[in-house]
């Protein structure tokens, strides 16, 4: 069975006492929270005989199509490296407390010296321009220091493959572009998004030559590099740029790194620790060409301002999930599993007591043999 739409006309009983027999009506069905029994493509994906706009040729030719409800691009965040899990430490850094909630067990603190640098002894995995990556980290600032987070040089220290570096004022990220096996450039992004004394938490995200910059989970600033970022084999500290140069003052922890450049609501999972939810296929994820959700159509994903503007879908284009029936699109549909008899969708209208004045079903195969419409006070009675 696929419906293509569901509508359900309804008003308040005190707008009808108002305004008369037949009061405006208004779609209280649309967008509302919407389940069924019954979806094609879950959990894997499923074929389906077409319908035919010759209605006799829908029973005597089978047109195959193909249902597939999943994700087009994940539905969880990429591996990560926890650069300071394992570490060797400066005698200008020791532990402190953890900041308030964290689930790791403590803190580094970087007292502002020449041996105030971090070594990371696990695995550092070659950066690419596509999929890109995102620099992650919590941080406690004492002063507007030079403030490097995390710093990758050739290993003679002159030029600066990748390096993040955080002050009170702007946010600055050193890079050697492709094309170039010395020097490096600088992108710079002025802002006081970031405060002294207490924590706050700072993403960096990069895929090509974009750059995407979030404080505290939201997006403050797009940019685009000269080049796309040339890794390469190098030396990597943490609260340095090299030994005794460019030193990090204050506290930090859970400096992550992913191979990937991660999408705005992924970096917002990172600062709180939950996904923001979207009413449609709530953990598939933007692809990190087109990181943000766009504000009048949830369903797709669209690039950074200030770069060309393009979009792509979030959920595969061959899913026909329950949230079609009701959305204002009329070009989706919803599609059950083929094999069964019997479907049953439920809506919450989210509203007190309500008059249902007519119900608008529009089917995009043919009709079910039969149907059946219950109404219920508590969601638990029909």
């Amino acid at each position: 069975m696929g419906l293509r739409s569901l509508i359900l006309w309804s008003l308040l009983h005190l707008a009808t006492a108002q305004t008369g027999l037949f009061p405006p009506t208004t779609d209280l069905a649309q967008n509302k929270p919407i389940s069924s029994t019954s979806t094609c493509g879950t959990p894997s994906a499923s074929t389906y005989c077409q319908f035919n706009t010759d209605f006799s040729k829908s029973f005597s030719q089978c047109q195959t199509a193909v249902c597939n409800a999943t994700c087009q691009y994940g539905d969880t965040l990429p591996s990560l490296t926890d650069v300071l899990s394992k570490a060797t430490m400066g005698s200008g850094v020791v532990q402190t407390n953890k900041r308030p909630g964290s689930s790791v067990n403590v803190a580094l603190y970087f007292l502002g010296s020449s041996t105030s640098h971090v070594q990371p002894s696990v695995s550092i995995p070659t950066l690419t321009p596509d999929p890109g990556f995102t620099i992650a980290v919590w941080m406690f600032p004492l002063v507007s220091s030079q403030g490097t987070i995390l710093s990758k040089t050739t290993d003679s220290g002159s030029t600066r493959i990748y390096t993040l570096r955080v002050l009170s004022t702007s946010i600055n990220l050193d890079y050697r572009p492709i094309g170039t096996s010395s020097g490096f450039r600088t992108v710079t992004v002025r802002t006081n998004a970031v405060k002294l004394l207490v924590w706050n938490h700072v993403a960096v995200t990069v895929y090509k030559k974009n750059v995407a910059i979030y404080v505290n989970g939201k997006l403050i600033a797009a940019v685009t590099l000269q080049g796309a970022i040339n890794d390469g084999s190098g030396s990597i500290l943490v609260g340095q740029v090299s030994r005794g140069s460019t030193t990090y003052r204050g506290q930090m922890q859970e400096l992550y790194l992913y191979t990937e450049s991660v999408s705005e609501r992924s970096i917002q999972e990172i600062y709180s620790g939950t996904l923001p939810l979207l009413s449609t296929f709530h953990t598939c994820r933007c692809p990190p060409s087109h990181p943000l959700v766009d504000t009048s159509n949830e369903l797709i994903c669209t690039t950074l301002a200030g770069h060309p503007f393009s979009m792509t879908s979030r959920i595969n284009p061959d899913a026909h999930p329950v949230d079609y029936a009701n959305d204002p699109d009329s070009l989706t549909r919803w599609q059950s599993e083929v094999g069964q008899q019997s479907v049953t969708i439920t809506i919450d209208f989210e509203y007190g007591e309500l008059e249902v004045l007519f119900m608008i079903a529009q089917f995009y195969t043919p009709r079910p043999k039969a149907m059946v419409f219950e109404k219920s006070r508590d969601g638990q009675t029909f």
